[in-house]
């Protein structure tokens, strides 16, 4: 029934037409157009005859005929159909036999549909994983392939090579492809408010052979999308307990409690400590490895000190389920695409696994005003007909309320003005910044994850091979390049420098915009009255208090 309507619709050349424009050739190229800039690198209609008969013959078996793969095949083949040519007299005796007496010549370089040979070969990879989940691309991943490959599709991607360019030279200057250590980094760029992906970078050549400073795993995404398995996101977890902190009520200037401990001796959290299902049920020990401050801490500093016991505290005293909830909303998952693991490690000291754009984008839920978008790596679609395809609309929501959100980045810049990243200064491009260190145990991972009004960047460096127990491998005594780094790495060691440089140039020619100062109830809360308590026994106070609305904690005898 098919084959009678184009007859009747369609004359043989137009039906042979487009049969040959769509047609598979082999090395990824479908139709004559692709085939012919593949294998001889000109236009279609600028093959001569012995090519031109070429790319006839290879359609029958590509597989068996590709030149560039079977020579001697691709020749013989090449001459039947100069043979037949001949015989029906389609070309002259001269013409023929110069033909077959010709060499074949094939482009040195051939411009293959593959990533491999895209200057952004990880972005490239990743759109390409992201385009076979669209609808609008076909009902199955197989039919999506197929319109990717043999659509005629324009796709214009959110990448912006300026940015990219700069991540790049940034990242390979300071962590080398292919060091001796074999450190890995990262980073990935998003638009804050918008969702779109603007630059996505690693310091390894894609190759599909393994070797050190080789590999095709995107690092800066999900496993989905070529990714690994993720990376630990360490002390970057806390700006999720900032955020449910001030969204419930704590106010900027709140005192909270950090327990004593140190590198060695940590801190003990029990399941008293915590009051909902995402406690723990065996004794868990809370180190203080880059924060050294214990007793009555403000918010502010617990945060721009990365205090550890501090956390451990606050998330027991909020809830651990109320800030892993929030991380979903605001986008937090593993690489697996999991929530967030519900126990405290993992809510408060980030020891599971996450990409770097999965970071980045949660981050810029905050850097937004409150509003989380689901990262995307494609503006539009258009088919060879000029029509535009219905791709999902920015998938954004708002999480956070712009006064809560405010309020975090006024606790997050100290971060940068006076805490754990001071050494780079508190601002980027010449205009104010926010953002947060992180580090895991041993210094196996670590993060800079930051942000200003226009640009959210988050910058992994770490280990992403195990040791041969398999279990991570730490960084300490650094040689990377020139540079030697003693002692052990944290997230303001390497991961905020390069943040900072990718920021500087990334915001050249950008508005200066600065963030919204948060509300004198997010600085300081709501005053209302303590009921006197003096001389009553314990029972009775606690009574008093929370009639009053409060939520008393009885702590132990002091003189």
């Amino acid at each position: 029934k098919y084959a009678v309507t184009l007859e009747k619709n369609l004359t043989k050349d137009q039906i042979l037409q487009g049969y040959l424009n769509i047609v598979y050739y082999g090395g990824q190229a479908y139709g004559v157009e692709a085939a012919a800039r593949h294998y001889f690198g000109v236009s279609a209609a600028q093959l001569n005859l012995p090519q031109a008969a070429t790319l006839a013959g290879l359609v029958q078996l590509p597989s068996q005929t590709d030149p560039i793969r079977n020579p001697v095949k691709a020749l013989a083949r090449r001459n039947v159909v100069l043979d037949r040519m001949h015989t029906l007299n389609l070309i002259t005796d001269a013409a023929w036999q110069n033909a077959k007496m010709s060499k074949m010549v094939l482009n040195p370089k051939p411009a293959q549909n593959s990533c491999s040979v895209s200057p952004y070969p990880y972005f490239c990879n990743y759109v390409e994983a992201w385009l076979l989940e669209q609808p609008a691309l076909g009902k199955t991943p197989a039919e999506r392939s197929k319109t990717i490959n043999r659509g005629g599709l324009t796709i214009q991607t959110t990448l912006d090579p300026k940015i990219q360019l700069a991540a790049q030279q940034t990242i390979v200057a300071k962590v080398p492809i292919g060091n001796p250590e074999d450190i890995g980094a990262a980073a990935a760029v998003v638009e804050p408010g918008t969702g779109h992906v603007l630059a996505i970078t690693q310091n390894t050549t894609f190759s599909n052979k393994k070797a050190i400073g080789k590999t095709e795993v995107n690092y800066a995404v999900d496993t989905k999308y070529g990714g690994s398995g993720g990376f630990a996101f360490g002390s970057s977890a806390k700006m999720f307990a900032v955020a449910q902190a001030l969204r419930s009520g704590m106010p900027i200037n709140s005192i909270i409690y950090a327990r004593p401990a140190d590198a060695t001796h940590p801190a003990w959290f029990t399941k008293a400590d915590f009051h909902d299902k995402c406690g723990t049920l065996v004794p868990w020990p809370v180190r203080n490895d880059e924060g050294t401050l214990v007793g009555q801490i403000s918010l502010t500093d617990a945060t721009a000190f990365s205090v550890n016991t501090a956390f451990a505290g606050l998330v027991a005293q909020l809830g651990g389920c109320s800030v892993r909830d929030l991380m979903t909303q605001m986008g937090l998952h593993q690489s697996n695409g999991k929530p967030i693991q519900s126990y405290p490690s993992p809510i408060t000291l980030g020891s599971d696994s996450t990409s770097p754009l999965t970071l980045a984008s949660a981050y810029a839920t905050v850097a937004s005003g409150g509003t989380y978008c689901v990262p995307s790596p494609v503006l539009t679609i258009t088919t060879s007909d000029k029509k535009p395809l219905a791709l999902p609309k920015t998938q954004c929501s708002q999480v956070l309320q712009p006064d809560v959100a405010n309020g975090v980045t006024t606790i997050l810049k100290s971060v940068l003005t006076k805490g754990t990243a001071s050494g780079i200064g508190g601002l980027a491009g010449g205009r104010p910044a926010a953002g947060k260190t992180g580090t895991t145990d041993n210094s196996s991972q670590s993060w800079f994850i930051g942000y200003t009004p226009q640009l959210t960047t988050a910058v992994w460096v770490g280990t992403p091979t195990p040791d041969s127990q398999g279990k991570p491998r730490g960084m300490q005594n650094l040689q990377l390049g020139n540079t030697f780094y003693p002692g052990p790495i944290f997230g303001a060691t390497i991961a905020a420098p390069i943040w900072k440089q990718v920021m500087d140039s990334a915001s050249i020619g950008m508005p200066l915009l600065d963030f919204a100062a948060p509300s004198t109830k997010i600085q300081i809360g709501d005053f209302v009255p303590i009921p006197g308590v003096a001389g009553m026994t314990v029972s009775a106070a606690t009574a008093a208090l929370t009639g009053a609305g409060f939520n008393p904690v009885a702590g132990s005898a002091v003189n």
